[in-house]
Formats: structure tokens, sequence, C-alpha cells
């Protein structure tokens, strides 16, 4: 499930992966990634 957030001038989206098919040692992994508002309005 995806988040978002806006601080500033900066739009923060965190969102989580996974491996294909999780094993009883693999976990999900937690990603951040930031971009600057205007990015949603590019063509």
């Amino acid at each position: 499930m995806p988040a978002l957030t806006f601080a500033g001038d900066k739009a923060l989206l965190t969102y989580n992966t996974q491996p294909g098919r999780l094993s009883e040692r693999q976990s999900y992994s937690i990603r951040l990634k930031i971009d600057p508002i205007d990015w949603f309005y590019r063509q």
C-alpha cells in the first residue's frame, strides 16, 4: 500500500516491495522516493 506525503515543495512516496515468493526468512522492504511536487505536473 503506497503512502504519499507533501513536505514543503517535496512529495514523499513510501511503498512496500517483496520478492516473488516470501519464504520464512524473507520479508517486505520499505522504499522511499522523494520528488519535487512539480514532477506531478510535467508532461
